[in-house]
């Protein structure tokens, strides 16, 4: 019989054993399980505050500087709107001179005698002279070549291309009287200058209504300014102590004033 511990044994198996005698072989001890070592429970990450979104102050604008070059820039854009008038009226005034002078030189032929007005043959029509497809094609060319260059030079004239519109509607300006030129590169000349002359004064609108914009809230600013100012300086004013009653000189005490003091300072003993 292999040893064994009585005192660890059930009563079944001591039973057993007494029945079985040599023969009896002890069953194996259970395993004892070690106790499971406490688990420290992981630490829990502390909650992140929540920062208080704190606003972003607006940028301050400098309105008198802002001013200033809304101003420069509305000067700049009537001096090139004026300058493209003058060359509308330089290109009117060209052609008015060269029409007085033809008539000038009639005028001197008829008093020499050699003028002879040519007068047309009875029952034929005087044909008025007509451009040919080629010469009409190169107008327009040149016309829209004016337009495509002058959009590439002027990127923002995509934004007031309507009050362009309505500028050249109001000046009584006829645009087809350019398409109706016989020279292409006169009527390239003519169109671009045209578009400057919308361009400019529409900008030179624009730029005018800004600066009103800006002086009106600058207006604003420097009122609110002065009445934050005057509520400070009440509220001040409200909350400052009265000033303490200062004391008298000897000088400045009458008699009686001076008896009492001299009273008071030897304890009524005067």
């Amino acid at each position: 019989m292999a040893d064994f511990d009585p005192t660890q044994m059930s009563d079944e198996d001591l039973e057993r054993a007494m029945n079985q005698g040599a023969d009896f072989t002890p069953p194996e001890p259970e395993p004892t399980s070690e106790p499971e070592a406490p688990v420290d429970p992981e630490p829990e990450a502390p909650a992140e505050e929540a920062v208080p979104e704190v606003p972003v102050p607006e940028p301050e604008v400098d309105t008198e500087s802002e001013r200033l070059r809304l101003l420069s820039e509305e000067l700049e854009a009537r001096a090139k709107h004026w300058e493209s008038v003058a060359g509308r009226n330089a290109g009117e005034l060209g052609f008015i001179k060269s029409q007085l002078k033809a008539i000038q030189a009639a005028q001197m032929a008829a008093q020499a005698g050699d003028y002879a007005p040519s007068e047309p043959a009875p029952g034929s029509t005087q044909s008025v002279p007509q451009r040919d497809g080629l010469a009409e094609w190169a107008v327009q060319q040149a016309v829209q070549q004016s337009v495509s260059g002058f959009e590439a030079s002027h990127p923002d004239v995509t934004e007031i291309q309507d009050k362009m519109v309505e500028y050249i509607k109001t000046s009584g300006y006829d645009m087809q009287s350019v398409l109706a030129m016989s020279n292409p590169i006169d009527a390239q000349h003519e169109m671009n200058r045209a578009l400057e002359e919308a361009y400019w004064h529409t900008k030179a609108a624009v730029v005018a209504t800004r600066r009103a914009e800006l002086s009106v809230k600058r207006e604003a600013i420097q009122t609110k300014a002065a009445t934050n100012k005057m509520k400070a300086s009440v509220s001040a004013t409200a909350s400052a102590p009265p000033p303490k009653p200062k004391a008298k000189t000897q000088d400045e005490m009458t008699d009686a004033e001076l008896e009492a003091e001299m009273v008071r300072a030897m304890n009524g003993r005067w």
